[in-house]
């Protein structure tokens, strides 16, 4: 584990990657990202950051993974998901600035640039004790290319942070009631915690989705089965390897 890392007092304006494990913590330190794409972006496990004020991105305040397929190329070789990643004490305010309508040219989605800490594909992680002020969303644990579980977002203040729908347009303020939701009764299954629901040869490799990227010697040929995310997922992660392979997708809707 490599030392903390301190940030003075001031006012920074840059996008900040960080590509290794590490503390980040900063003392009176603000990160104004100001027609940039985020304040902070994690690629990497093993890592913490607090005690920023991070401010005006364009995209997301605090971004744990990556958004796009286009940025894929900074996640680990050894896989997509991150884990042991802590998100503490920060104020997160007024981000997700192409939430407008005429978004930047660094805004990836047309109508919705981000928001406030958004964890994708992690495990293990936690966003504690923070500020997320007068974003696009608050916090936001999403799975776009691979897993997420075992989380933990607690003690934060949440507030002022609109929330749009894409068919109408309609921008409301999420007002909290609760400030635990149980959300066990869904009993998601995932091919990453439940083995397959049919048989495999033996001699053959079969892995979930997200392990894709760790298979250490590329195949000639890849069969893909599922539906929804799936496919998309397959995309993003079965070039890693740098080689060219032939590939199947059985879609049980088709």
């Amino acid at each position: 584990m490599l030392g903390p890392r301190w940030s003075c007092a001031g006012t920074y304006k840059e996008d900040v990657l960080v590509n290794k494990k590490l503390t980040l913590s900063g003392h009176d330190a603000f990160i104004d990202a100001t027609g940039l794409e985020n304040g902070i972006q994690v690629v990497a496990s093993h890592v913490s950051v607090r005690g920023f004020t991070i401010k005006n991105a364009n995209g997301e305040g605090i971004l744990v993974g990556v958004d796009a397929p286009s940025d894929e190329h900074l996640l680990p070789a050894s896989g997509p998901i991150l884990d042991h990643v802590t998100i503490d004490d920060n104020d997160v305010l007024n981000n997700n600035k192409g939430f407008n309508g005429t978004e930047m040219p660094n805004c990836k989605y047309p109508g919705d640039c981000g928001g406030g800490i958004h964890f994708n594909v992690t495990t293990h992680s936690v966003a504690s004790g923070n500020t997320v002020n007068g974003n696009s969303d608050g916090i936001v644990l999403t799975d776009d290319y691979g897993p997420s579980s075992y989380n933990v977002v607690e003690h934060n203040v949440v507030d002022d942070n609109l929330i749009r729908s894409r068919v109408t347009d309609t921008r409301t303020d999420a007002t909290v009631r609760r400030r635990i939701v149980d959300a066990t009764y869904m009993a998601s299954r995932v091919p990453a915690t439940d083995p397959p629901p049919f048989e495999v040869n033996d001699g053959t490799t079969c892995v979930p989705v997200g392990a894709l990227t760790s298979v250490a010697k590329p195949p000639a040929g890849y069969v893909i089965i599922g539906a929804g995310k799936t496919g998309d997922r397959c995309r993003v992660s079965a070039p890693r390897s740098g080689h060219s392979t032939r590939r199947h997708h059985l879609d049980p809707r088709s």
